[in-house]
């Protein structure tokens, strides 16, 4: 259960976005369209000092990103190839969207420390997964490293592949389901699915955000202060 703090962050993510779109819906468009990126900044009127800074493209790698086709070209290859053989493509594709989008990388540039970060930082930031997710993230991910050493041999991706074992599935079982990890777009996008909106289109989020920036919390009665008796007269 989230706390009292953390409902008024929530409360102030929702109004930062709902402003964010109404107000710089073009420019945001145009930000993920490969123009400038866009600064929306929000802070809380009720004394908490919470602010809120939404950046569009969130973008932390200065490396020439993967594209999407190329991300397609790869899953492709690890399908055919035998690490890949009768795998779901779903976490082997967010792996490398992953690095391709956080932090500018091919999945032959990794190395253990990269791996480490998107598996257990940025996975639990971003990504909608449980903490029953954890092995079969891993265990996938394992296979594309596998691939990955077998096409390029690199010393990098050979130390990414001892990394990625149990104790790490472990470690991202926690992370997974630890909200003092997620991020904000993250936090909107579950509580958006929790009120039953398709948070996997346009039409759906600009719902959702209509519909918590509307909402208003709920006030809670404080309790009198409790009456001290009156001593007895004798």
């Amino acid at each position: 259960m989230l706390s009292a703090r953390e409902l008024v962050a929530m409360n102030e993510i929702l109004a930062a976005l709902h402003g964010m779109i109404t107000r710089d819906g073009a420019d945001v468009s145009r930000a993920w369209s490969g123009g400038v990126p866009i600064t929306h900044r929000r802070r809380s009127d009720s004394g908490d000092g919470i602010e809120v800074t939404l950046v569009a493209p969130e973008a932390r790698g200065s490396s020439t990103q993967l594209g999407d086709n190329d991300v397609d070209v790869v899953v492709e290859r690890f399908l055919r190839a035998p690490e890949g053989k009768g795998r779901e493509p779903l976490w082997v594709e967010v792996f490398l969207e992953c690095a391709a989008d956080e932090l500018g990388l091919f999945v032959e540039e990794l190395g253990p420390e990269e791996v480490e970060e998107i598996v257990l930082a940025i996975f639990p930031h971003s990504v909608e997964a449980t903490g029953k997710d954890a092995a079969a993230i891993v265990d996938d991910v394992r296979a594309l490293i596998a691939f990955a050493v077998r096409e390029h041999a690199t010393d990098a991706l050979r130390e990414s592949l001892e990394l990625l074992d149990l104790a790490l599935a472990v470690r991202l079982a926690r992370a997974l389901e630890d909200p003092s990890q997620f991020g904000q777009a993250k936090l909107v996008s579950m509580a958006g699915r929790d009120a039953g909106f398709d948070m996997d289109t346009e039409a759906g989020i600009e719902a959702c955000l209509r519909s918590m920036t509307r909402a208003k919390p709920r006030r809670t009665a404080k309790k009198p202060p409790a009456k001290k008796p009156r001593p007895r007269k004798r």
